[in-house]
């Protein structure tokens, strides 16, 4: 990936950047953004205002320049020094810096952070001189339901991870951001396209847990799945008392499963932190709309965010109307006829803001426990 690639060039270059293209590249972002470890609460009042990432714009630095600094949409510049690389292909190599790889990359892992999907603007500016190479298109997202809070980026914790993104197994690098990716498109099309969105909420974990857990091992007998496998192999085993070869049987019929269901939900129970059941959602402090879920349910739920996903994968069925609940204050009359129908009810697909703050929460502990741990290193 391009940003823990340059991100490591930066790192060798030392201070000085020696041999960095000095580049800008601008986003749009909904939600007032700003450095908390440099800015108190009253920000608005502070020259220090015009930072959400403070830095010397030789790093990955986030400049404020909308005036004032909290008018929304803010716009945020993106400055940075950009190495140049070669790449070669059959027909031909191409060489210069990969701008827009690095600030897309680096724009997807601020909006994990910070839980707003930032709109690319493109780059302004290369080398000390003004560009325009033309402006992305903002997705359309209509207005939330509620305020949407400023997020303070801690930009310390964010230069801890990108360290740790430059020093960690290419795999690790590469698998962090395709899920940082997906959760920034899920963001982006929920106002419109909720049920694609949520997919791609869980293509985010699901990617990221294939990874992680790769090399997981599973006990035939003890996979639910195979229930009914099990049972007939049993009758085979009786007519055929041959150990090795009913053994080599399940054997290959393991080794032909992904268990990407088994493999999603261990990896949320991993890296699941415990504020994501004390403390209260900052973008969603008055519920989901929905009845509440309880920890100890928590798989039984998992299940069925994951019998939705694979319903709309394999057959075209799109999710329950009732998820779309929160997502804006533009509420369809079928999505708060099926809320309604809810009331009592335990067998529900959780909403996509209960299950976006789920996926937020776990990729984020993934950069602080995984990633960010080989900073170090």
């Amino acid at each position: 990936m391009a940003l823990a690639w340059n991100t490591r060039q930066l790192i060798l270059s030392g201070s000085t950047g020696s041999g960095a293209t000095p580049v800008e590249f601008h986003f749009l972002s909904r939600r007032e953004l700003y450095d908390s470890t440099i800015i108190s609460a009253d920000r608005h009042h502070s020259s220090a205002g015009e930072w959400a990432v403070h830095g010397d714009h030789h790093w990955y630095s986030v400049a404020v320049v909308t005036r004032p600094v909290y008018l929304l949409p803010q716009e945020l510049c993106l400055s940075f020094g950009c190495f140049s690389r070669t790449e070669t292909f059959k027909i031909g190599s191409s060489s210069g810096p990969p701008i827009d790889d690095v600030a897309l990359e680096f724009g997807s892992l601020l909006s994990l952070l910070v839980r707003e999907p930032l709109v690319p603007l493109g780059t302004r500016r290369i080398d000390g001189k003004p560009f325009n190479f033309g402006t992305y298109r903002e997705v359309y997202r209509p207005p939330p339901p509620h305020p949407i809070p400023a997020k303070g980026v801690n930009s310390d914790e964010l230069r801890t991870i990108l360290y740790g993104l430059a020093n960690s197994d290419e795999k690790d690098s590469t698998a962090i951001l395709a899920a940082a990716k997906l959760y920034h498109a899920a963001l982006s099309l929920s106002g419109y396209d909720v049920s694609t969105a949520y997919f791609l909420l869980v293509s985010a974990i699901e990617s990221l847990a294939g990874h992680h857990l790769k090399d997981e091992s599973y006990d035939f007998d003890e996979v639910e799945k195979f229930k009914k496998a099990g049972a007939v192999i049993e009758q085979i085993s009786a007519l055929m008392p041959d150990e090795g070869l009913i053994e080599n049987l399940k054997a290959a019929i393991l080794e032909e499963e992904f268990f990407v269901w088994q493999k999603f939900r261990r990896f949320i129970e991993q890296f699941l932190p415990e504020e994501f059941w004390v403390q209260t959602d900052e973008l969603h402090a008055d519920g989901y709309g929905a009845p509440p879920i309880e920890k100890q349910a928590l798989r039984r739920f998992l299940g069925k965010v994951y019998g939705a996903r694979s319903e709309f994968a394999h057959a075209g069925t799109p999710f329950p109307a009732h998820v779309e609940l929160g997502i804006s204050d533009r509420v369809r009359v079928r999505a708060s006829m099926e809320a309604a129908s809810l009331i009592g009810s335990t067998r529900f697909v959780p909403v996509f803001v209960w299950f976006e703050r789920l996926t937020h929460l776990v990729l984020r502990e993934y950069l602080l426990r995984v990633i960010a741990a080989q900073a170090d290193t």
